[in-house]
């Protein structure tokens, strides 16, 4: 039976050989997290998870992976050197992701069910403050300072912006887009681009600036004051994930509905 796959795929490099990398996959079909070799992309290991395992994070020291789970409403901690499960942390209902902050000393969990956001300290496993956010949050993003954090709430087409010292929601930007999810920070950081994966069509991505104020513009083309919000030309659906690539010249943003990337 073919199994569907709902995976994350995030890349571990070993310290012996640069050239030797892991793919981890988390595996809703079957309950797993399965350990892929980057250069034969077989199996070499599974890693029971609890129920509807969506997103994997690695610690920055690429020694502990977390592991979202959606259908437990937890998250797993893993020993990515022994492979084992040394953690299970309650988290919100349905928790989405875990998103480290730059310094790496907390985890943030977006959980869609309850409309929170849980912050816990990464090295002690607490939980330090559940914060509500918008409806059905998806993922947590980060200023390149720290001091804000960026949730993107699909439920309501919304994005909360969160003061980290203070942990709490400073701001909410509305008219994000319908549906939306993914996140990336341009390399300037200026701008953070949120996909709205929920639009009937076409897709459309919001790129809200230090002052969000949202106005049409080519796709090509970015406004350099306030943002920009566009319509995607070909009718991609359901915006996923999205990324710059390395000189932040070019977006690519991830379709999971027919019609692929752009």
């Amino acid at each position: 039976m073919k199994l569907a796959l709902i995976a994350l795929l995030a890349f571990l490099t070993t310290a012996i050989n640069a050239s030797a990398y892991e793919i981890w996959v988390t595996n809703q079909g079957i309950n797993k997290v399965q350990i892929l070799d980057g250069n034969t992309l077989k199996v070499v290991a599974e890693i029971p998870a609890p129920s509807k395992p969506h997103n994997v994070t690695f610690t920055a020291d690429g020694k502990s992976a977390w592991v979202a789970c959606v259908g437990s409403s937890d998250v797993s901690v893993i020993d990515t050197a022994t492979r084992k499960v040394v953690a299970t942390l309650p988290a919100g209902k349905t928790a989405h992701a875990v998103t480290f902050s730059p310094d790496g000393k907390r985890a943030y969990v977006a959980n869609p069910g309850d409309g929170t956001v849980i912050v816990f300290d990464a090295a002690g496993h607490k939980q330090i403050k559940t914060i509500k956010v918008g409806k059905a949050p998806a993922l947590v993003t980060f200023s390149q300072d720290g001091k804000k954090a960026y949730v993107s709430n699909g439920g309501d087409a919304t994005l909360s912006v969160i003061d980290t010292a203070k942990l709490e929601v400073t701001k909410t930007v509305s008219n994000v887009g319908k549906g939306a999810m993914g996140m990336v920070r341009s390399h300037d950081g200026k701008r953070l681009v949120v996909t709205g994966g929920g639009e009937d069509h076409p897709g459309r991505t919001a790129c809200p600036g230090a002052q969000p104020a949202f106005g049409r513009c080519n796709r090509d083309r970015y406004r350099e004051r306030g943002g920009c919000r566009y319509d995607l030309e070909r009718g991609r659906q359901d915006r996923h994930h999205r990324h710059f690539t390395g000189r932040g010249a070019r977006l690519c943003d991830d379709a999971r509905r027919p019609g692929a990337d752009w």
